[in-house]
């Protein structure tokens, strides 16, 4: 096996262990240059990998509905979530910004809308520090200075209570139709408070002489005992 080798600048043939060549004084370098480089590359690609992973969430989380709409810091931004959950508001879709609402309480209050994800709206006045001054649903008060005055659940029916109670008051009115099996409803309206929940519709269905009529309903219903203490169908209580 040969013992010497060709050196790359002055292509002299010199010891093939030479680390420098004789003749021209220049460094020769050893075959694992590429190898080291390589290794290095994917050191520094594990180690902004790890540094992504373990850096802090908040950089990547996408700001909530609240700090779009108020402009606020995410500390405020979960003051004003946690106000609302006192309240049972906690599936909102949206929250806007309303100018029309400002100055109602004080001179530099802010107003918003919030939406539910059942469509129904809540108001919510803000300070100029982001903290919240009024929540209120229709003319319900729902939080004022500084403590929660009701719950939205205590105003608003579930979609398990719209289930539950629609069916009952279609059995009832179904019971005073000529003909249940042609029975069509719509116009449902439901209404609560914390006595009771009020549920008002209208039913289309044949008569005696095969003709279609419309007729209207309310139910009342006290929500301790969840008797029906109130019918009244076509303008007649039938609750005696």
């Amino acid at each position: 096996m040969s013992e010497t080798k060709v050196c790359k600048f002055c292509q002299s043939e010199i010891p093939k262990k030479a680390k420098v060549c004789p003749n021209c004084k220049k460094t020769l370098k050893q075959g694992h240059g590429c190898l080291i480089s390589l290794i290095v590359f994917i050191g520094m690609i594990v180690a902004i990998g790890y540094a992504i992973m373990n850096a802090d969430p908040e950089i990547y989380v996408e700001k909530s509905k609240i700090e779009e709409a108020v402009g606020c810091s995410q500390d405020e931004a979960k003051a004003i979530e946690d106000i609302l959950k006192q309240c049972d508001i906690t599936d909102y879709q949206d929250v806007k910004a309303d100018k029309g609402l400002n100055g109602a309480w004080n001179k530099k209050d802010k107003g918003y809308r919030v939406e539910t994800q059942d469509g129904d709206e809540v108001l919510m006045w803000l300070t100029q520090k982001n903290k919240v001054l009024v929540l209120k649903y229709a003319d319900n008060m729902l939080y004022k200075k500084g403590k929660a005055k009701a719950k939205l659940t205590d105003y608003v029916l579930s979609s398990e209570e719209v289930t539950k109670w629609e069916v009952e008051c279609k059995s009832q009115v179904e019971a005073m139709l000529k003909s249940p099996s042609s029975a069509k409803f719509g116009g449902w309206k439901y209404g609560k408070d914390k006595k009771q929940i009020v549920v008002q519709g209208y039913v289309d269905a044949e008569n005696s002489f095969g003709a279609e009529i419309r007729s209207q309903f309310q139910f009342k219903i006290n929500r301790k005992t969840e008797a029906i203490t109130s019918f009244i169908f076509d303008g007649q209580e039938l609750m005696q």
